[in-house]
């Protein structure tokens, strides 16, 4: 075949190219010697031929690749991790949590794992592309243990590039109740310097931190401290009248991190333990703060603002000697003792003035010298006696009693009677006491069959009654601050 034959044989399509059908090509060591680069084949990765030694472009991840004797091999650029927005996690803190890598060469398709020392593996649920700069990935903060940490931050490209960032991510758990929430206990009315049983405040922290303790919120019983580092409790609290449930937030800090739980301690209060049914402050009003709601009356020259004596409170009651002057409880059954027990106690002031002071002078009386009535009567010879009206039961000197706040006490314990002057047992007596259950109503300060004569000079401060306990059965010690205000 001439030359001519040859070319008109290559050229023998209509258009006068060269057909490839007749072209039977092969090159080697090929060399282009131009400035702008070669053209090679392009195509997304669903375009990818099968042929091992193929070179294309991956227009799919934007990168140069070949077919190896297996698979695709890449010119992908090697990712890094460089550092996270999250170097510490509360597992306990519940929900998700979202880290942000920052790193270079990231792409999108990747998936972001977190392994433990022990190399178990976290995915994150979710693994979103920001930039090639910045990966956020979120993942259940309950999935990191502590026993497990530190974490290792992985990246895994589409492609099977890796990147790592050892060790960068603690687990720091917040702290950990052991004590349930609720009730503590109970301050009794009798243990209020300390003798009360409380439950502590008690945690754990796994990462093994310092643990404090402290109130968040809430109110505790007057005096009452909690220990910080032990989460006891202490202090001398003071009584008060009624039972009083305090309720409180507690917080256990550990690390820097916090854990809040509530709690309450209930304080019993004198007039609830004992069923106290009259308590009368006599502080500036007649009000009554036991459980008898009666309607209580004064009359004459009554005073409840007096502060000429006064012993806690800034005021006291005052029956004083330039008239009559009563206070009237109205008759109920809370005080009709009958046979059984009572108590009944308060600050007695009688100045020690006789003028114009009726002999047998009153500090109270129920009923017109009833044999079921009762009676506390004195005068300026001898006399001080309590008992049914004029049937003395236990006595007194009555110069014992006047010129000085002094704490008057009688109890009624079975068939045992018992005068108390400042908590010491001045006189007792098994016998000789009837059952307390006149009809008559109770006066302060007068005798019942003449309402307007003038039968004393006296204050009162803080006087209780109540029905069916002997509160005191031996010496005591009185009050020392004021308790009903």
């Amino acid at each position: 075949m001439t030359k001519a034959r040859d070319l008109s044989k290559l050229l023998s399509t209509a258009n006068g190219k060269i057909a490839g059908s007749n072209l039977d090509v092969s090159f080697e060591n090929i060399s282009d010697t131009g400035t702008e680069g070669t053209k090679v084949a392009s195509g997304t990765t669903a375009q990818r031929g099968s042929t091992t030694g193929q070179w294309r472009y991956n227009s799919t991840t934007g990168f140069f690749e070949g077919k190896g004797a297996s698979d695709f091999q890449t010119l992908e650029p090697t990712p890094t991790i460089i550092s996270s927005n999250v170097t510490e996690i509360d597992s306990n803190a519940g929900g998700n949590i979202t880290i942000r890598l920052t790193g270079t060469n990231f792409l999108s398709g990747g998936t972001i794992k977190f392994i433990g020392s022990d190399a178990s593996e976290i995915t994150a649920s979710t693994s979103t592309f920001i930039n090639t700069a910045n990966y956020d990935a979120v993942v259940a903060r309950s999935s990191f243990v502590n026993s497990k940490e530190p974490y290792d931050i992985k990246y895994i490209a589409s492609s099977g590039k890796t990147a790592v960032l050892d060790n960068y991510i603690n687990v720091d758990t917040s702290p950990t109740w052991n004590t349930s929430s609720g009730s503590l206990g109970t301050i009794d009315h009798t243990e209020l310097a300390g003798g009360y049983t409380l439950t502590a405040l008690s945690a754990t922290d796994a990462d093994g931190d310092t643990i404090s303790y402290s109130k968040q919120s809430g109110s505790l019983p007057t005096n009452l401290s909690l220990n910080s580092s032990n989460g006891s409790w202490s202090g001398t609290v003071p009584s008060i009248l009624s039972t009083t449930t305090y309720n409180f937030d507690g917080r256990v800090t550990a690390g820097g991190k916090t854990t809040d739980r509530s709690f309450s301690i209930t304080q019993e209060g004198q007039l609830n333990h004992n069923g106290t049914q009259y308590a009368f402050s006599f502080n500036g009003d007649i009000d009554n703060a036991g459980s008898n709601t009666s309607t209580f009356v004064s009359a004459g020259s009554f005073n409840d603002d007096a502060t000429g004596q006064t012993k806690f409170n800034a005021k006291s009651a005052h029956f004083p000697n330039t008239g009559y002057s009563s206070f009237k409880i109205p008759n109920h059954a809370d005080i009709q003792f009958g046979s059984g027990n009572f108590t009944i106690e308060g600050w007695l002031y009688i100045v020690d003035d006789s003028s114009n002071v009726s002999l047998s002078a009153r500090v109270f009386q129920m009923g017109e010298n009833a044999s079921g009535g009762m009676a506390l009567i004195y005068n300026f010879g001898t006399e001080f006696m309590f008992g049914n009206t004029h049937s003395a039961v236990v006595s007194d000197n009555s110069s014992n009693w006047r010129g000085n706040w002094r704490y008057f006490t009688v109890t009624r314990d079975g068939n045992t009677i018992r005068l108390f002057k400042d908590g010491t047992i001045v006189n007792t007596s098994t016998s000789g006491m009837n059952d307390i259950d006149s009809s008559g109503d109770l006066y302060f300060g007068v005798y019942p069959a003449n309402l307007t004569d003038t039968r004393t000079n006296m204050y009162l401060s803080e006087w209780q009654f109540t029905k069916g306990t002997a509160k005191y059965t031996s010496n005591f010690t009185p009050p020392s601050e004021a308790f009903l205000t």
